[in-house]
């Protein structure tokens, strides 16, 4: 027995004595609530007051920052609830001139950010891995000067250092309990004369340590401040960034402060833990919002929330007038010492972006600096590496002050010297170049890997070394020298580098350290230009370093200019391999090599040179015809023109190549993409369902259209003229009067216009029939694929049943393959697939795809019209389209719009009825044979402000004029949306109210059954009251299916409502119906869902065999369809020959009349929800 129970019992043996003394009443406490506030901040990085001391600045906008600006919010907090408390998540004393100066400079007096958080009553602070740069004196001495626990809970061991693992704080009776954790990655960054004798343990088994400690101690609440971000994949994994394990494997925390990676995070629920980080530098703060439950010293919390309050808000975040003043003498000091003057600069030292990708003065600055502090203390070096850490790190002509070397060099490191071999030197190189994403020679330009921190980019002097970031990772030193000669890989040489860089495991772990300084690099780069007083780029830069493609090919101030010769061949190098020298002379150079290239120039290094060891296809000269200058090209230029023409590589404008002109770094870019890396563009729909008319809205607007469709398809077109395909998956015809009423005849007319290039079978391309199906295919100029059917235990396909094509684009072959779902038979109309059996789509989509490549294809893309991605979800029958080989999938049927990868496959829908487009690039790999890139996207097809395409809107117009007269007789007129949602298949919805009721009113039946899925559109309009045509009826029942009635006794209809719910059903299908009231409850055992059945006047349906209740239907689910083959087993069936559209038309007049005399339907009088079925699921 444990205390805690002992006591509770002697407390109800007491009370039940006294009562029973006292009178017969009895007391119970009620349960309370109370509300916990904790305020959070994180990487303060020395920002005690709102200014910036890199720049002499007072920051503005959401730059604002500063403790006096935090402490004004929290007074205001306080205020409205005294229950508030202030925690720290670590990097505090770090990371500013002002907190530098006092930490190392003028330590006789109390830590400014001791003072300030004290000031302020922060409860407690993490220590942060920047805790320990400055050493033990330092931090101890920081420790002394506050009055809050520093936490650390994985750090042990320690010579020189003690950390509390957590703290309880009692706030208002409630205990919360703070655990502090440190990254344990801290070891491979800081100098190990910092961290004497530390260990630092796995964060997440400390909290699984220290969790149930601190609740049998008492806490009610758990937070845990973890100086941790949440992207484990970033740096060092789980030992940097380990927020998401604690929030998964640590049961009972509550709440998590996360930081260290700077990120501002208002609120996330991980694993039913909410997490927030308010980022660096008190931009920001985390207001965490607890509710407790419970009495005594028993509480439970109820409810949590976080934000992330900006400091850039007034008036709640002004500086603090007293904590300004406060802190103003050491604001002062550092003023007064940032605007030390140090030296003159005679030109800019520049910084940023373009100070990475382009050799400079400014790392060679630093570099230069550390090698001859390097040899200065007896230990020259060859080399020296040093990053640019943020795209502040740069030098103006004029006046340098110290806070310019702050800027310059913002972190507190110290100089080593390491003895590192010529592996090691590729390695950190091959690291460091992964700063770049791959580069498949796009116009925008080289760009950065978001995953990758600017103070991770290295620049290098003493080596000489080339970065080709058209390489994968891993691959892109494609050069580096020593001298002038290759540096070998067991070739040992000593480098100067920080000791953040130093003591990286991954990089110079086996490095053998020859000096540490205690000198930080800052102050010998201070020292450096004090000696010289005035210093000049010129001093320091030395060329010796190349990015690759050349940056004047893609940079913006570069590409207009003519392209050298150079650099193109530099281009062709990192594209086609082989060497640069290979590509700089054309025959016309007669033994001079020219400057410049023009176009004939440039298409023979590219054609016949470069891609000579590539071309698999002979070269046709008739490309040249269309041309009226094609005359003036050199003879040893035509052919290689003709090619770069045919293989798409060069598109002439006009009629004019112009051979001799000259060519721009832009030109020669794009080229020289499109013969290594030809961009292949899939624009696709799906479920177009006949609406070649537009009228669809999203958002209130207008969207697609065929004409409209087809605009946005020519912009996408002319982006990629010669390497654009169009492909539909399937379900293009059936759904609307201008399809429907000629049988499809009218979409394949549009489509062929269209350029369609292939489309699939979908289910609905079955509706008409087999004889109907094949003369659309007959009439298409397109193969509309089906490789998955087969005559019924056999392994032969109906001929119409065409598998795959191969399209011919840029010179390369397209593979496409059509898979349509096994399923197909059980939803369309039974005996219309009699004799043919739909397979299984893997083996053969895995078949098709090998044949296919065997065959030549380069790229092959598989058109998939089946069940696929539901709430994210992606089905068992689309997972086996996913087969090597394939590149591209490209979905039908859901009605989805979403853009993923089934493992590194791409995939894509684009929603249906043309409302969208699919757009899916793919970058293709010539040299390689594969596809290297790909980036896909859904394109809603507005109709404002685009002009639809006159050829096919006057085609639609045409099939409009034959169809109008029966589409556009008014049938009746609605004051409102008649709807058919939210969701049609898990709900009563008004508009199968109205079906069930006109097919149960034509039937003459007790009761009516409408399948969800076959109810296809809402009745909506842009304004009301609106008339409703025939047209706009047939949009909702378009299928044309026949009404059916039997019998069916009180068994079957319990046992045809439990076949709405899965199983068997692979979702929820509910059926829409009319003469009933039930209510369901999916927590009840399958078959026990139907929890009360009556008839609509309250009659309990008898669940017996014997009594009968008379049912209508349409056939579909007459013969089985959506899976209910209960209605198989109805007896005296009668097909009474009326379809559901007539059905739905004639009880609309009926209730409401015939115009022009009709009255109007009010749809909030009906059809409206009725509660017909109830969900009483808990």
């Amino acid at each position: 027995m444990t205390k805690r129970f002992q006591v509770f019992l002697a407390v109800v043996l007491v009370l039940s004595l006294t009562i029973g003394i006292m009178q017969p009443t009895s007391v119970v406490r009620a349960a309370e609530t109370k509300s916990i506030v904790i305020l959070g901040t994180s990487d303060i990085h020395g920002n005690v007051d709102n200014f910036d001391y890199f720049s002499n600045t007072t920051p503005t906008g959401s730059q604002q920052r500063g403790l006096t600006k935090v402490w004004t919010y929290v007074q205001a907090v306080k205020a409205s609830n005294p229950n508030t408390i202030l925690i720290d998540n670590g990097d505090t004393i770090q990371g500013t001139p002002l907190s530098y100066y006092f930490n190392v400079l003028k330590t006789d007096v109390e830590n400014p950010l001791a003072l300030a958080m004290d000031t302020m009553g922060y409860v407690s602070a993490t220590v942060g891995n920047h805790e320990f740069n400055y050493g033990p004196t330092v931090f101890n001495k920081y420790k002394a000067d506050a009055s809050f626990p520093l936490l650390s809970a994985n750090v042990t061991g320690c010579q020189d250092y003690t950390f509390e693992p957590y703290v309880i704080k009692d706030v208002d009776g409630v205990q919360i309990g703070i655990l502090g954790l440190t990254p344990p990655a801290v070891k491979y960054w800081e100098r190990p004369e910092n961290i004497v004798g530390c260990v630092f343990g796995d964060a997440v088994d400390a909290a699984n340590d220290y969790v149930p400690e601190m609740k049998a101690a008492g806490a009610d609440v758990i937070v845990v401040a973890a100086h941790s971000g949440l992207d484990e994949t970033y740096g060092y994994g789980r030992e940097e960034n380990f927020v998401k394990y604690l929030a998964n494997e640590v049961p009972g925390i509550d709440v998590i402060l996360s930081g260290h990676d700077h990120a501002k995070l208002p609120a996330q629920t991980i694993n039913g833990v909410l997490v927030t980080n308010p980022g660096n530098w008190t931009y920001n703060v985390s207001d965490i919002r607890i509710t407790v439950t419970g009495s005594g010293t028993d509480w439970v919390v109820s409810e949590k929330s976080s934000t992330a309050q900006s400091m850039n808000t007034t008036p709640i975040t002004i500086e603090d007038p007293a904590l300004k003043a406060l802190l103003q003498p050491y604001h002062d000091t550092a003023v007064a010492y940032i605007n030390t003057p140090i030296g003159t600069a005679t030109a800019d030292f520049p910084g940023g972006f373009a100070a990475r990708i382009a050799d400079g003065p400014t790392a060679d600055l630093i570099n230069q600096v550390q090698m001859e502090a390097a040899a200065d203390a007896g230990y020259p070096v060859d080399a020296s590496l040093a990053a640019l850490f943020n795209n502040n790190a740069y030098l103006n002509a004029g006046p340098i002050k110290l806070m310019d070397a702050y800027r310059l060099y913002i972190y507190d490191n110290t100089l080593y010297v390491v003895e590192a071999t010529g592996q090691m030197v590729k390695d950190e190189l091959e690291w460091t170049a992964n700063y770049f994403n791959q580069y498949f020679y796009e116009p925008a330009g080289v760009t950065v890997n978001s995953a990758v921190r600017d103070y991770n980019y290295d620049l290098w002097s003493g080596i000489e070394y080339k970065l080709d970031v058209t390489k994968p990772i891993g691959q892109r030193v494609v050069e580096l020298m020593l001298n002038g000669e290759p540096l070998a890989m067991d070739q040992t040489i000593t480098v100067a580098l920080n000791n953040y860089r130093a003591t990286n495991k991954a990089l110079f772990g086996q490095a053998k350290i020859l000096y540490q300084s205690t000198d930080q690099v800052r102050d010998l780069v201070v020292n450096w230009i004090e000696a010289r007083g005035t210093i000049s780029p010129n001093d320091v830069f030395v060329q010796n370093y190349t990015l690759l493609p050349p940056v004047n090919t893609w940079q913006s101030s570069t590409t207009a200019l003519p392209i050298t010769r150079e650099d193109f061949a530099n281009l062709l190098w990192t594209a086609f391999d082989q060497s640069a020298d290979e590509y700089m002379k054309i025959p016309s150079d007669k033994g001079v090599v020219g400057t410049n290239l023009n176009r004939e120039g440039l298409f023979f290094l590219l054609s016949n040179k470069a891609m000579d060891p590539i071309r698999d296809v002979d070269v046709d000269m008739t490309a040249l015809k269309p041309y009226s200058d094609a005359k003036t090209l050199s003879s040893w230029a035509k052919g290689a023109t003709a090619y770069a023409i045919q293989m798409g590589i060069f598109v002439p404008a006009d009629d004019k190549i112009l051979p001799k002109q000259t060519v721009t770094n832009a030109e020669a870019l794009a080229w020289v993409r499109e013969a290594r890396f030809p961009p292949y563009t899939f624009i696709s729909t799906n479920d177009f369902h006949g609406q070649l008319e537009t009228g669809k809205l999203v958002s209130g607007k207008l969207v697609g259209g065929a004409a409209f469709n087809m605009t946005y398809i020519n912009q996408y077109k002319a982006l990629n003229p010669k390497g654009t395909l169009l492909v539909d998956a399937g379900d293009m015809m059936q759904g609307t009067p201008i399809s429907n009423l000629l049988f499809g005849r009218s979409v394949i007319d549009v489509y062929n216009q269209m350029g369609y290039m292939a489309s699939v079978t979908g289910n609905h391309e079955f509706d008409w029939g087999l004889d109907a199906l094949q003369q659309r295919m007959d009439q298409a100029d397109f193969p509309i694929l089906a490789a998955n059917i087969f005559y019924a235990g056999t392994d032969t396909r109906p001929d119409w049943a065409i598998p795959t094509t191969m399209l011919t684009v840029k010179g390369q072959q397209i593979g496409v393959i059509g898979v349509t779902s096994k399923d197909t038979p059980g939803i369309v109309m039974a005996g219309v697939l009699a004799g043919l059996e739909f397979r299984d789509v893997g083996p053969i989509v895995n078949e098709l795809a090998a044949q296919l490549r065997d065959e030549g294809a380069d790229i092959v893309v598989v058109l998939a019209h089946m069940p696929d991605v539901y709430s994210g979800v992606v089905s068992g029958e689309m997972l086996n389209v996913a087969q090597p080989g394939v590149d591209l999938i490209i979905s039908g049927h859901s009605h989805s719009g979403y853009t993923g990868k089934i493992g590194t496959i791409p995939i894509i829908q684009q929603y249906s009825s043309g409302t969208a487009i699919g757009v899916s690039d793919l970058v293709y790999d010539r040299l390689y044979r594969t596809v290297v890139n790909s980036n896909l996207k859904v394109v809603t097809t507005y109709n404002a402000g685009v002009t639809p395409d006159p050829t096919i809107a006057g085609l639609v117009a045409g099939y409009q004029a034959e169809i109008a007269p029966v589409v556009n007789k008014v049938i009746a007129k609605t004051t409102g949306l008649i709807s058919r949602g939210p969701d049609r298949y898990t709900m009563e919805v008004p508009m199968g109210d109205l079906i069930a009721d006109a097919q149960r009113w034509k039937g003459g039946t007790q009761i009516a059954f409408m399948n969800p899925g076959g109810i296809r559109a809402d009745i909506a309009y842009a304004t009301y009251p609106h008339d409703i045509t025939w047209g706009d009826f047939f949009t909702v029942q378009p299928f044309d299916n026949k009404l059916v009635t039997m019998n069916l006794t009180g068994a079957q209809i319990y046992s045809v409502l439990e076949q709405q719910f899965k199983p068997p059903q692979s979702s929820m299908k509910l059926l829409q119906e009319s003469g009933l009231h039930y209510h369901y409850d999916l927590s009840k055992p399958v078959g026990s869902r139907i929890t009360s059945l009556t008839l609509t006047d309250g009659t309990p349906i008898a669940n017996d065999g014997s009594t009968t209740y008379s049912v209508t239907m349409n056939e579909f689910i007459a013969n089985g369809g959506d899976g209910f083959s209960v209605f198989l087993s109805g007896t005296n069936v009668t097909r009474i020959g009326v379809s559901d559209l007539d059905a739905l038309i004639e009880f609309v007049q009926f209730k409401y009349g015939v115009p022009p005399t009709n009255t109007t339907i009010d749809p909030t009088i009906y059809p409206k929800n009725e509660g017909r079925i109830i969900n009483d699921t808990p």
